[in-house]
């Protein structure tokens, strides 16, 4: 047989208790050089066995330790409270102000058709920490083009700045083979046929010598004499003008009219 019983009991229940703590990272996660820790956003939650949530704290400097800015790089941060610990990280950046060329390449000049060698070229960069000096990569270049004879602008990028240098690509000139004759150009004049044909070819401007005979009469030489003065420096300038022109046939046949005329004068 089975009793049935009805009636109210009691029963109790312990209380409810902090069982764990919730924790949230400040909102910034980077910094700059120099820069001071911000801990806008973080916190650390009391949550109860009933999960539900209890008191919240803001976090406080004092409870933070392994945070450094005067480097770049990632930091570890560490949040303690009420003997438990927890981590965090954050990145501090060193942020580039500017660049310049430190030094330029060894090779400056090219001949078309080479590649760009940028072996020595250095790069100054400025930082927030300091200025630092790397290499200058085929990464950061641009506008070079080895089939384009002439003066070349070379770009150099780095974290949104930008430098530059120039290059000189010249045209390659073809090697001469010493077996090979020298073909003359026929739109050259030959020089040497030139000189030859000039010293066979240019007539002698002759001397014309009269000898004025002595005479008893004074006034009639000296007219005689005035003459042929006259004639020679006519027939010399006749000899001249027939030498520029290269008419040998007029100053020969000048010439001895000249000679014949002088001839026949002293005869008379």
């Amino acid at each position: 047989m089975t009793k049935k019983y009805e009636g109210y009991f009691k029963v109790t229940v312990g209380e409810d208790y902090i069982k764990d703590t919730k924790f949230v990272a400040p909102t910034k996660k980077e910094y700059r050089i120099g820069d001071t820790i911000d801990l806008t956003g973080g916190s650390i939650t009391e949550v109860y066995a009933s999960e539900k949530l209890g008191n919240k704290y803001d976090l406080t400097n004092s409870m933070i330790s392994g945070f450094d800015s005067t480097t770049p790089g990632t930091k570890q941060i560490t949040v303690t409270f009420n003997n438990k610990t927890y981590q965090y990280s954050v990145t501090v950046k060193d942020r580039t102000l500017g660049i310049s060329i430190k030094t330029l390449p060894n090779k400056l000049e090219y001949k078309k058709g080479e590649n760009l060698d940028l072996t020595g070229a250095t790069l100054n960069v400025v930082k927030e920490s300091g200025t630092q000096v790397i290499k200058i990569t085929a990464d950061m270049v641009s506008g070079y083009d080895k089939n384009k004879a002439g003066i070349q602008v070379i770009k150099v990028t780095y974290e949104g700045f930008t430098t530059q240098f120039s290059i000189l690509v010249k045209e390659e000139v073809p090697a001469t083979n010493p077996d090979e004759p020298n073909t003359p150009d026929d739109n050259k004049p030959n020089t040497s046929d030139k000189n030859n044909s000039t010293s066979n070819t240019t007539p002698s401007v002759p001397s014309i010598i009269t000898k004025v005979e002595e005479s008893t009469e004074p006034e009639e030489n000296a007219n005689e004499e005035t003459k042929l003065e006259e004639d020679n420096k006519n027939t010399q300038e006749d000899n001249k003008e027939s030498l520029v022109s290269g008419t040998n046939d007029n100053q020969n046949n000048n010439t001895p009219k000249k000679i014949k005329e002088h001839k026949e004068f002293k005869k008379c």
